[in-house]
């Protein structure tokens, strides 16, 4: 996924990652400018203890266009809820 820059400031978005090949990678992948500077975007499917659906988000720099992949974390199992 490349560097995406046209969010306007304070928004962003996130979407499936089709190119996920291990457990550990984000489900889900993009970008969010915050005060005027792109950040890469990365969330992992989980649960409330309670079992209701949530995501985990982490937000990394974006570098010179090109993206600085966040730590990764085993992603927890959680039915598709989107």
């Amino acid at each position: 996924m490349a560097a995406y820059t046209g969010h306007k400031e304070n928004r962003g978005s996130i979407a499936k990652n089709d190119y996920k090949k291990e457990e550990k990678e984000p489900d889900f992948r993009g970008t969010i400018n915050i005060n005027g500077t792109h950040h890469y975007l990365a969330g992992w499917r989980d649960t409330f203890k309670n079992g209701d659906p949530k995501v985990n988000l982490s937000i990394g720099n974006v570098v010179e266009g090109e993206e600085q992949a966040p730590a990764s974390k085993p992603a927890a199992s959680a039915d598709d809820f989107f």
